[in-house]
């Protein structure tokens, strides 16, 4: 886990908590993943989340809660989790290759400190009018939180990077999420902002089994590598990428 002034970023695969060799994590290829993040703060903190150097809100935010967890499996603008794909020469000649391939940032802000109340008498000394040190209202700005999260002490895996020619990975849709999102408000952040950043490395896992595709006229092309699949795959036969 990756802490920093009172916030910590996991990455999750399988159910599990995966294990920081440094700031890189291993992850089998063509595996689904989640961005796990817990607030250790008395208050609520705004979370901005690049992967591969794409903003996952478009310019928005993601409300954690204060002391609480929230776990991200999926991108906002489609309903599709996260999952890691090996980058081969192939992908790299289709899609050309960023600076900032398999790197996920998180930059989060927490909430200013709320300002004391303090009792200030008038003439009426048996009514007492209560007045707030900060004469200006605090101003509210909308953001976008998950309903979803957990973290249970126990779900810790130490992963290895194996023998590979290539640990270089990308993200891209996975399998259909389930997972919500709804409006949330947060007060007045600090000017400060905190990073985290994390970055992903791959392996191929020889036990996993490759589906053989089912192949009709109609074609569909992969975003990712530019493999025409058949239309009733779900997902690229090549590079695992969704499809729709």
């Amino acid at each position: 886990m990756m802490y920093n002034q009172q916030f910590v970023v996991s990455i999750k695969c399988n159910g599990k908590i995966m294990r920081e060799h440094g700031d890189e994590v291993y992850l089998p290829f063509g595996t689904e993943y989640s961005i796990l993040m817990k607030n250790l703060s008395n208050r609520k903190a705004s979370v901005k989340i690049w992967v591969d150097g794409e903003d996952l809100f478009d310019g928005g935010s993601l409300i954690v809660d204060s002391n609480t967890n929230t776990e991200l499996e999926r991108f906002y603008k489609t309903n599709h989790k996260f999952k890691f794909i090996e980058k081969t020469q192939e992908i790299s000649e289709y899609r050309g290759d960023k600076i900032d391939d398999g790197i996920i940032r998180v930059e989060y802000t927490f909430e200013k400190q709320l300002p004391i109340i303090q009792p200030s008498y008038v003439q009426d000394i048996y009514n007492p009018v209560w007045y707030d040190n900060d004469s200006t209202d605090a101003k509210k700005s909308k953001y976008r939180c998950s309903n979803i999260g957990g973290l249970s002490n126990n779900e810790y895996i130490r992963n290895c990077a194996c023998d590979s020619i290539n640990e270089s990975g990308i993200t891209v849709k996975g399998s259909e999420s389930r997972q919500n999102f709804v409006s949330g408000y947060i007060n007045v952040l600090e000017d400060k902002s905190n990073i985290i950043v994390l970055h992903l490395k791959g392996y191929n896992n020889k036990d996993q089994k490759i589906q053989t595709p089912i192949y009709v006229k109609k074609h569909l092309i992969c975003e990712t590598c530019g493999k025409s699949n058949s239309s009733q795959n779900k997902f690229c036969s090549n590079c695992g990428t969704a499809l729709f």
